[in-house]
């Protein structure tokens, strides 16, 4: 078997697998263009190309429809990450455990959005976009188990504020590209898709890529097995609970920011665009810088609690800003603020994550399929939420609700300290 795996020029997995070894410049580059290829196919369709979509083929509902499917693509995306992570652990193709999944995943997203595309109904498009949601649920599960396989943990953090940074450039390409076919409903879609696959090549080819072996294969290999206890790993727990409530509140400024700069600054729907776009790429800019800076120091001093901590307070300050702003500059200082904060919790948030992954699974993808429920989850609960603080005190109440944010984070920054296995 030895023999035979080396002739082949495969690496196979011993049980207890070594730390992995430093990772250089052009690796680090590699690894974040392929996040952002997965996270493109992802996003542009999630913030931008499918409401545009969805308001051709139900100009008389696009809000109704739009629910309806963006929810039960929702769903898909829920039970896609941990169970195709699953899948992955244990798949022993001779190309490894995560390449199958990061290009089947992607090249099966691409026929599902063109047919989203060219979806003469609802009913259609709906079932093209939960297909394009499990499709990317598995490429991106995969993609981000890279992190643990290949990534020694002295490294993780200035590699995750690479990935999270590739969140926030992935919307603003995706709707750079929307804009330049806001009419064409194939190529909008088709566009953000190939870019992924054509992203994603050079990981392909570079990635050393263990072939699986049945003696690293816990026994308990069932693709329903896919639950984490949190009484048997309480760091994982804590964790998890601590992401949910960090994103929930930066989903709050999201979410609810075109609503309160037309209801703050008296702007109409056109004027509203151009000034949340400007907030976006400000708030970009905030999360870039600071997660790039946060990413060398956190590694230098193997810490990440306190780079949690500070990125609240930091996000809480901006957020408050925006809680009682009434105009455009102290929006983009809100803005700029705020995107700091977070830039500070990508650089760790990852690497984190990787530090409290249950010991001894092989259960790397599936576990940190886990941690997107958790994103999903406050993307989930943010808009229901949203509305109870908007109606204190009669209605419109935007400072409540962007407290409710600050709180949000804080709590979820003070969830991590319970954490036990990282600093």
């Amino acid at each position: 078997m030895r023999d035979e795996a080396m002739e082949q020029g495969v690496q196979r997995i011993p049980e207890t697998a070594p730390e992995p070894e430093a990772r250089g410049l052009g690796f680090s580059i590699i690894y974040a263009l392929a996040s952002l290829g997965v996270y493109t196919a992802m996003l542009t369709p999630a913030t931008v190309s499918l409401s545009l979509r969805i308001s051709q083929l139900a100009p008389q509902d696009p809000a109704g429809g739009l629910a309806v499917i963006a929810s039960v693509g929702g769903v898909c995306a829920l039970i896609g990450n941990p169970l195709f992570g699953r899948l992955s652990d244990r798949c022993r193709s001779r190309f490894g455990r995560r390449r199958p999944f990061i290009l089947g995943g992607l090249l099966i997203a691409v026929p599902s959005v063109l047919l989203l595309g060219l979806a003469p109904n609802l009913v259609v498009a709906g079932i093209a976009w939960c297909v394009a949601q499990l499709a990317i649920a598995g490429a991106l599960a995969s993609t981000t188990a890279v992190l643990v396989d290949q990534v020694p943990m002295r490294q993780r953090a200035r590699m995750s504020g690479l990935v999270q940074i590739s969140i926030y450039i992935a919307i603003l390409l995706g709707t750079f590209l929307v804009r330049l076919t806001p009419t064409d409903p194939v190529l909008m879609f088709l566009i953000p898709a190939c870019l992924a696959v054509l992203l994603t090549v050079p990981l392909l080819v570079v990635l050393r890529d263990p072939v699986l072996t049945q003696a690293a294969t816990p026994e308990r290999s069932r693709i329903t097995s896919i639950w984490v206890s949190p009484r048997k790993h309480p760091d994982f727990g804590w964790a998890w609970i601590s992401r949910l409530f960090v994103y929930m509140g930066a989903y709050v400024v999201t979410t609810f920011l075109t609503l309160m700069v037309i209801d703050r600054l008296g702007l109409d729907a056109a004027e509203a665009a151009q000034v949340v776009f400007l907030a976006n790429l400000v708030y970009t800019g905030g999360v870039v810088v600071s997660a790039l800076i946060s990413g060398v120091f956190a590694d230098r001093l193997r810490r990440y609690k306190p780079f949690v901590l500070c990125s609240a307070v930091v996000f809480g300050i901006g957020v408050l800003v925006l809680a009682f702003t009434d105009s455009l500059a102290a929006v983009l200082i809100g803005m700029l603020i705020g995107g700091l904060g977070m830039g500070t919790y990508a650089s760790v948030d990852l690497a984190l994550l990787t530090g409290v992954l249950p010991e001894g699974g092989n259960d790397e993808a599936k576990d940190m399929g886990l941690f997107q429920v958790a994103i999903a989850l406050a993307n989930s609960v943010v808009p229901a939420l949203g509305p109870a603080f908007l109606a204190i005190g009669g209605g419109g109440n935007f400072t409540a609700l962007f407290i409710a944010s600050t709180v949000f984070a804080v709590c979820g920054a003070l969830l991590i300290l319970p954490v036990r296995k990282v600093r």
